[in-house]
């Protein structure tokens, strides 16, 4: 009778450290997730990087704009001091703005470009490289 308490004493031991090593590597992914949420945001289900170096690296984007449509951005009205546009890598965006374009209806279906220019209602902010992240800042 004692050796099946003691068998069963040691597999809940057993157990317990099983569970305490489950639950370290859980948080040691989450601290790594985390991290990478710092250098990139999601957009369209993209991963878009933050990271620079210099200013030139880094490009003011809305985030909420599509690319599989026919002539994104054509007649919108651009206000900077919205939360939608953001900065981020330019290099970075220019892939996933490429990849997107994939999708994009032919020629032929879209037809021609509307006439309506893009308006610039808000253009006092800039888009800088601060602490090796591009952030938009006022002017």
């Amino acid at each position: 009778m004692k050796k099946s308490y003691i068998f069963l004493g040691i597999f809940f031991i057993i157990l317990i450290a099983i569970f305490m090593i489950f639950f370290i590597s859980q948080k040691n992914v989450v601290e790594k997730n985390s991290g990478f949420k710092e250098d990139n945001i999601i957009i369209q289900n993209h991963s878009i990087s933050l990271i620079c170096e210099i200013d030139s690296e880094c490009i003011i984007v809305n985030k909420e704009m599509s690319y599989r449509g026919c002539w994104p951005g054509a007649c919108a009205q651009v206000d900077y001091s919205l939360d939608k546009y953001i900065g981020v890598n330019k290099e970075s965006y220019e892939k996933y703005k490429e990849s997107e374009l994939k999708f994009r209806p032919s020629m032929e279906k879209c037809g021609l470009r509307p006439g309506c220019p893009t308006s610039l209602i808000n253009g006092n902010f800039d888009v800088k490289c601060v602490n090796e992240q591009c952030k938009k800042i006022p002017k």
